[in-house]
């Protein structure tokens, strides 16, 4: 007997679609945001590293070649991979863009350093601070967004 009530009450309880999406799609970035805070992580790593004076530019060069640029391309590439729900697709197109753009960054910081090219260094230097901008704004807008549905999206968890 008490079953039916249940069943009624379970049935008459429908989560809201736009709840529902936006909890499948921020599920799906989840690994994403720990690979990019791996990324964050490790950029910080070899600005201090500089900026301490402990390792030598060939170091720096190597580090940006084999740690950084990597995992900032297999960000951008895993990105592409998830299928956003409608209402997020183009949203999510717009991080797969940022993400991209700051591999092509990080890509020419590798190469201005690997090449002593002052001039490749500073155009990627510049475009990975332009980007860095746009997806602090991206994850305010989506945390905007999402926050009245009780949601929060950390970039670096």
């Amino acid at each position: 007997m008490l079953a039916t009530p249940l069943l009624l009450v379970l049935a008459s309880c429908q989560v809201d679609p736009a709840a529902r999406s936006t909890t499948e799609y921020l599920t799906k970035l989840q690994p994403l945001l720990q690979e990019n805070s791996l990324l964050a992580e490790r950029v910080l790593f070899q600005a201090s590293a500089v900026y301490n004076g402990a390792t030598r530019p060939d170091e720096v060069s190597d580090a940006w070649t084999t740690d950084i640029v990597p995992v900032a391309e297999h960000l951008h590439h895993q990105s592409t991979f998830v299928a956003a729900p409608a209402e997020w697709s183009a949203t999510h197109a717009n991080l797969v863009a940022i993400w991209g753009e700051r591999a092509n960054a990080y890509r020419s910081i590798s190469e201005g350093l690997r090449t002593a090219d002052q001039e490749t260094w500073d155009s990627g230097r510049k475009l990975a601070e332009t980007v860095k901008i746009r997806e602090e704004e991206w994850f305010d807008m989506v945390n905007n967004t999402v926050a009245p549905m009780g949601f929060m999206l950390d970039a670096y968890p």
